[in-house]
Protein backbone atom coordinates (compact mmCIF):
# COMPACT_ATOMS: atom_id res chain seq x y z
CA UNK A 1 0.00 0.00 0.00
CA UNK A 2 1.19 3.48 -0.83
CA UNK A 3 -0.05 7.02 -0.30
CA UNK A 4 -1.06 9.71 -2.77
CA UNK A 5 -1.83 13.39 -2.36
CA UNK A 6 -4.70 14.89 -4.31
CA UNK A 7 -2.93 17.71 -6.09
CA UNK A 8 -5.99 19.13 -7.81
CA UNK A 9 -9.37 18.30 -9.27
CA UNK A 10 -10.25 19.98 -12.56
CA UNK A 11 -13.29 19.29 -14.71
CA UNK A 12 -13.93 15.93 -13.06
CA UNK A 13 -10.32 14.73 -13.31
CA UNK A 14 -8.23 14.26 -10.18
CA UNK A 15 -4.45 14.59 -10.37
CA UNK A 16 -2.72 12.45 -7.76
CA UNK A 17 0.91 12.64 -6.66
CA UNK A 18 1.74 9.04 -5.76
CA UNK A 19 4.46 7.73 -3.50
CA UNK A 20 7.61 9.40 -2.22
CA UNK A 21 8.62 10.47 -5.74
CA UNK A 22 5.28 12.18 -6.33
CA UNK A 23 4.59 10.39 -9.61
CA UNK A 24 1.63 12.06 -11.30
CA UNK A 25 -1.45 9.98 -12.07
CA UNK A 26 -4.89 11.04 -13.27
CA UNK A 27 -8.20 9.42 -12.42
CA UNK A 28 -11.86 10.23 -12.61
CA UNK A 29 -12.76 12.31 -9.56
CA UNK A 30 -15.74 10.02 -8.92
CA UNK A 31 -13.23 7.32 -7.87
CA UNK A 32 -12.06 9.40 -4.91
CA UNK A 33 -13.38 8.71 -1.41
CA UNK A 34 -16.44 10.73 -0.46
CA UNK A 35 -15.46 14.15 0.83
CA UNK A 36 -11.90 13.98 -0.54
CA UNK A 37 -10.44 17.15 -1.99
CA UNK A 38 -7.28 19.05 -2.85
CA UNK A 39 -4.45 18.33 -0.43
CA UNK A 40 -5.95 15.19 1.10
CA UNK A 41 -3.75 12.12 1.49
CA UNK A 42 -5.35 8.88 0.33
CA UNK A 43 -4.25 5.27 0.36
CA UNK A 44 -3.61 3.61 -2.99
CA UNK A 45 -2.46 0.25 -4.27
CA UNK A 46 -1.51 -0.75 -7.77
CA UNK A 47 -2.92 -3.68 -9.67
CA UNK A 48 -0.92 -3.92 -12.86
CA UNK A 49 -1.22 -0.53 -14.54
CA UNK A 50 -4.34 0.40 -12.57
CA UNK A 51 -4.34 2.45 -9.38
CA UNK A 52 -6.83 1.27 -6.78
CA UNK A 53 -7.91 4.09 -4.50
CA UNK A 54 -8.64 3.47 -0.84
CA UNK A 55 -9.70 5.91 1.84
CA UNK A 56 -8.49 9.22 3.21
CA UNK A 57 -5.56 9.00 5.63
CA UNK A 58 -6.81 11.70 7.97
CA UNK A 59 -3.77 11.61 10.24
CA UNK A 60 -1.33 12.25 7.36
CA UNK A 61 -3.67 14.83 5.82
CA UNK A 62 -3.78 16.75 9.11
CA UNK A 63 0.01 16.53 9.50
CA UNK A 64 0.61 17.84 5.95
CA UNK A 65 -1.77 20.74 6.49
CA UNK A 66 -0.10 21.66 9.78
CA UNK A 67 3.31 21.57 8.04
CA UNK A 68 2.09 23.82 5.22
CA UNK A 69 0.53 26.26 7.71
CA UNK A 70 3.82 26.40 9.64
CA UNK A 71 5.83 27.07 6.47
CA UNK A 72 3.46 29.84 5.39
CA UNK A 73 3.67 31.44 8.83
CA UNK A 74 7.48 31.39 8.65
CA UNK A 75 7.42 33.00 5.20
CA UNK A 76 5.03 35.70 6.42
CA UNK A 77 7.28 36.37 9.43
CA UNK A 78 10.34 36.62 7.17
CA UNK A 79 8.53 38.97 4.81
CA UNK A 80 7.36 41.15 7.71
CA UNK A 81 10.96 41.24 8.97
CA UNK A 82 12.18 42.72 5.69
CA UNK A 83 13.94 39.73 4.22
CA UNK A 84 11.76 39.80 1.09
CA UNK A 85 10.70 43.35 0.78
Amino acid sequence: MDRAVIDRITEGIAVLLVGPAGDEHECDASQLPEGAGDGDVITVTSEGDALVIGGIDQQLTDARRADVAERLARLRDERAGGRFG
